[in-house]
C-alpha cells in the first residue's frame, strides 16, 4: 500500500501529458517548430532585381545596330521592285532568329560563348582584314561600345525575347513552291559528277561523292579536336567537319594541328587564319584526303609549306592572304588541278607567277592585291613613249 501511494502522483502526471500534446496547433509537424519568414530572401530578391535591370534587351538594344550596319546585305531571301530575288550574302541572314541561329556558314551565336560565336569574331577582326563586318567598303568597324554589348548580349544566354523577325515577303510565299524546286535542282547539279572529274563539286557545297561510305567520327575523337578547335558538320546531317580556330587563334600552333591527325579523313575545311600555324604543320594537313577549303591567312607559312600542300589533291579554296608565299609556292600549287580560288593578296607572289598559275589551271579564279595590267596597255604606253621620242 506505501508503493502504490507513491506511484499514483507519477500516474497522475503520464494522464496529463497528452492533454498537453492536444493543445498544440493543429497543422504543426509533431517535434518542429513553428516556420518563420526568411529574412535573408530580401538581399536576394534585390540581386535578381539588379540582374534583370542590367540585362540586354536584344530588340531595344542589338537589334538597331544589326539593322543599321548588317541587315541591308544579310536579310532573309525576298524580291525586289525589278522582279530579281535577292539572297544573303554568304548565306547570312540576320533580320530573323532562325537565320541567326541556323546560319548555313556556322553557329553565329553561341549562348555564353562569344569566341565560339561567328558573329562576334567577324567584328572584332582588324580593320583591314577581308573578313571583318561591317566590310571596310560599307563603312567603319563597330563603335567598342556596341561590340562589348553584343559581347554581353552573349555572355548572358544570347536571349531573344519574343522576337522572330522579318516575316516572309508576300511575293516570296507566291514563289516558295518554285524556289523549293529550284534549289533542289541547284543541288542536284552540284551533287551530279561532272564528267571524269573526281568530287570536282565539292568547292560548291556538294560533298556527297566525297562523303560517301564515310561514317561518323567517333565522340572521344570529336571530343579531342573540340578541345582545341570549334567544331561542327560542313553540311546538315555530314560526317565531313569544318574546323575552325575562331575565338582561340593564339592558342593554336603546330602541335595543336598535328593533333587533328586522328580526324585528318573527316575534315573537309579547316580555317587557321592569324594561328601560329607554319611550314611544319603543312604535311599534316595535305594528308586529309578530303580537304577542300583551306584558309591561312596572317599565318607563317611560307614557300616550303605551300610546296607540302601540293599533295592536296581534293583542295578547291586555299586563302594565303597576308602571309610571305612567293612564286615558289604559287608554282607548286599546279599539282592541285582541283583549285577553284586562289587567294594571293598582299603576298610576294609576282604578276607573272599567278599568270603561270592561271595557264596551268584555267579554271582556278586566282586573287591577285591589284588588277592586272591588260596586255594591249604595255603595248600602248610603249606607241606613246615612241611617239614623244
Amino acid at each position: 500500500m506505501m508503493i502504490l501511494r507513491h506511484l499514483l502522483p507519477f500516474a497522475a502526471l503520464l494522464a496529463a501529458l497528452p492533454a498537453q500534446d492536444d493543445q498544440k496547433p493543429q497543422g504543426q509537424p509533431e517535434g518542429k517548430p513553428k516556420a518563420e519568414a526568411k529574412p535573408a530572401q530580401e538581399p536576394k530578391d534585390g540581386k535578381e532585381k539588379e540582374a534583370a535591370a542590367d540585362k540586354v534587351d536584344f530588340v531595344a538594344q542589338v537589334l538597331p545596330i544589326l539593322e543599321k550596319n548588317c541587315v541591308e546585305c544579310h536579310k532573309a531571301p525576298y524580291t525586289d521592285a525589278d522582279g530579281k530575288k535577292k539572297r544573303p550574302k554568304g548565306g547570312v541572314s540576320l533580320d530573323t532568329r532562325d537565320g541567326i541561329e541556323k546560319g548555313k556558314k556556322g553557329k553565329l551565336v553561341v549562348g555564353k560563348k562569344p569566341d565560339d560565336s561567328m558573329l562576334y569574331h567577324s567584328i572584332t577582326l582588324p580593320a583591314d582584314d577581308e573578313d571583318r563586318m561591317p566590310p571596310a567598303k560599307k563603312g567603319d568597324p563597330l563603335p567598342q561600345d556596341q561590340i562589348d554589348l553584343i559581347k554581353k548580349w552573349i555572355e548572358q544566354g544570347a536571349d531573344f525575347g519574343t522576337w522572330k523577325g522579318a516575316e516572309a515577303k508576300a511575293d516570296a510565299k507566291d514563289d516558295s513552291k518554285s524556289d523549293k524546286k529550284a534549289g533542289e535542282d541547284q543541288k542536284k547539279s552540284e551533287d551530279k559528277p561532272k564528267g571524269d572529274s573526281k568530287g570536282k563539286d565539292a568547292g560548291k557545297g556538294g560533298l556527297s561523292m566525297l562523303e560517301s561510305g564515310l561514317p561518323m567520327l567517333s565522340e572521344d575523337v570529336l571530343a579531342a579536336v573540340r578541345a582545341r578547335f570549334s567544331v561542327e558538320p560542313a553540311a546538315a546531317d555530314s560526317a565531313l567537319l569544318r574546323v575552325t580556330a575562331f575565338g582561340r587563334e593564339s592558342s593554336v600552333d603546330d602541335a595543336a594541328i598535328a593533333a587533328l591527325s586522328n580526324a585528318s579523313s573527316h575534315i573537309a575545311e579547316l580555317v587557321l587564319a592569324r594561328t601560329h600555324a607554319t611550314d611544319a604543320a603543312m604535311a599534316t594537313i595535305a594528308a586529309m584526303p578530303r580537304l577542300v577549303h583551306l584558309d591561312l591567312r596572317g599565318t607563317k607559312v611560307t614557300d616550303d609549306g605551300v610546296v607540302a600542300l601540293g599533295a592536296a589533291t581534293q583542295l578547291r579554296s586555299l586563302n594565303l592572304y597576308g602571309t610571305s608565299v612567293g612564286d615558289r609556292g604559287i608554282a607548286a600549287l599546279s599539282a592541285c588541278k582541283n583549285l577553284e580560288q586562289v587567294y594571293v593578296c598582299e603576298t610576294p607572289v609576282s604578276a607573272p607567277a599567278v599568270v603561270a598559275l592561271q595557264g596551268s589551271i584555267p579554271s582556278a579564279r586566282i586573287v591577285f592585291a591589284a588588277d592586272l595590267p591588260e596586255p594591249m596597255a604595255d603595248a600602248d604606253q610603249g606607241n606613246a613613249r615612241a611617239r614623244r621620242r
